[in-house]
């Protein structure tokens, strides 16, 4: 052997070879990168859904205050409304 590749043997010469190596290397590279890149962007798509969920939280608490607040506002109006029947209720209907 001198050292040259045969010439009937493309993948050595470099002929056909440097094709493959590349295609072959694109997919190293892929298969390198690709696990990163979907952490990354999990990551990224779960802070986006939480920062979502954080903010519906906080609405959610200001509209059950803003409930509570309408609902103690309505106590006196029930109570009148129950003095009002109570007092309609003892009138003498005849």
């Amino acid at each position: 052997m001198d050292g040259d590749p045969p010439p009937d043997d493309p993948p050595l010469t470099g002929a056909a070879g440097s094709e493959v190596l590349a295609a072959t290397m694109t997919a190293v590279d892929v298969a390198w990168f690709a696990p990163s890149v979907v952490l990354v962007v999990g990551a990224a798509g779960s802070a986006v859904l939480l920062r979502r969920i954080a903010a519906a939280v906080v609405e959610l608490q200001g509209s059950q205050r803003r409930f509570r607040r309408l609902e103690d506002a309505l106590i006196p109006v029930r109570v009148e409304a129950r003095r009002a029947r109570t007092s309609i209720d003892r009138l003498n209907r005849r």
